[in-house]
């Protein structure tokens, strides 16, 4: 992904774009409902992992709640400035998410399989929230400028 963003070219893609791509259609319906939310993740340069439910985790889910249960579901850049990917969980983490008031999302440590690269690509392990835990099922795409969008089979709730 790019390293610097002057938003004046169409290098790169914003998150919004990026999640539409993959086929997170059902979590952007849901954004769509928050005008900030939307927003955020459509302005190229925002730098964040997402963590997406895939549109079957999607289905049936009834949300009270928009504002919270997306910022649950996004991992702004942790202390040292780097972005949520999966070589990163696997040290056993909290990671914050942009919900403050949900607490953070924790993984435990796993091994990683020989020639991993910083790129990632792991699924298989849980990430375990405040009331749930979902399973990351595809990970560490960055077709996104600043960003990178992880696919999960569920719905986090804080």
């Amino acid at each position: 992904f790019c390293e610097i963003t002057c938003g004046r070219c169409n290098c790169c893609k914003d998150l919004y774009e990026t999640i539409k791509q993959y086929g997170g259609d059902k979590f952007l319906e849901l954004v769509d409902r928050d005008g900030e939310m939307s927003s955020f993740l459509k302005e190229v340069g925002n730098a964040a992992t997402v963590l997406v439910p895939t549109n079957e985790a999607m289905r049936g889910v009834s949300v009270d709640n928009v504002k919270d249960v997306i910022q649950y579901h996004v991992l702004p850049q942790n202390a040292v400035n780097a972005l949520w990917t999966t070589p990163f969980m696997s040290l056993g983490v909290e990671m914050q998410t942009m919900n403050n008031n949900a607490g953070p999302l924790r993984t435990e440590p796993f091994d990683l399989p020989a020639n991993t690269t910083w790129e990632g690509g792991l699924t298989g392990f849980q990430i375990q929230g405040k009331n749930n835990a979902v399973n990351v099922v595809r990970s560490d795409i960055s077709s996104a400028c600043k960003g990178y969008i992880t696919f999960v089979d569920g719905v986090l709730l804080p």
